[in-house]
């Protein structure tokens, strides 16, 4: 699969969260966002083409949230906080 990761920014973030895949080509990453309590609040794709995306979080509450990232067989998790 090779290594890879993501970039967000800004982290903590008050409305809009973008992500940057790095180092993945060839295949779609599938991000989903998850409350501290692990209900499943987003889901969004990064296809190869545009290694780009910016999450909306105004809709959720202020916290911590845990972002899991797969592509293939391979993902990790990053916290975000939303002021």
């Amino acid at each position: 699969d090779g290594v890879w990761d993501i970039a967000l920014e800004p982290n903590p973030a008050t409305s809009l969260l973008n992500i940057e895949v790095l180092g993945k080509a060839n295949q779609t990453v599938h991000i989903e966002m998850y409350s501290i309590e692990g209900k499943l609040v987003m889901t969004k794709k990064i296809t190869t083409d545009n290694n780009k995306v910016t999450l909306d979080l105004t809709p959720l509450s202020s916290g911590i949230y845990m972002l899991k990232c797969y592509a293939g067989a391979s993902y990790f998790v990053k916290k975000v906080v939303k002021k």
